[in-house]
């Protein structure tokens, strides 16, 4: 008999699989600038999560993601 968790640790292990290998492909692309750039958006949408669970304040953080990719265009830019 197979334990159930069996494939979701078989899911897990690709999705995080994805990101390694996401990882390594843009790295060379990644400089210590832009890592600070995106590190301040991720602080803030774990913020604005986080505010959100506790009821303080109501934000719509899935509205906010894009402030990501964002901050990678105008650096670049």
């Amino acid at each position: 008999m197979r334990c159930p968790d069996f494939r979701a640790a078989i899911v897990l292990f690709c999705w995080q699989g994805l990101f390694y290998v996401l990882a390594g492909a843009v790295s060379g692309f990644i400089t210590p600038e832009l890592l600070t750039e995106i590190s301040i958006v991720g602080g803030i949408l774990i913020l604005s999560s986080g505010l959100s669970i506790l009821g303080i304040r109501h934000f719509k953080t899935i509205n906010l993601i894009r402030s990501a990719a964002d901050s990678g265009c105008v650096y670049y830019a």
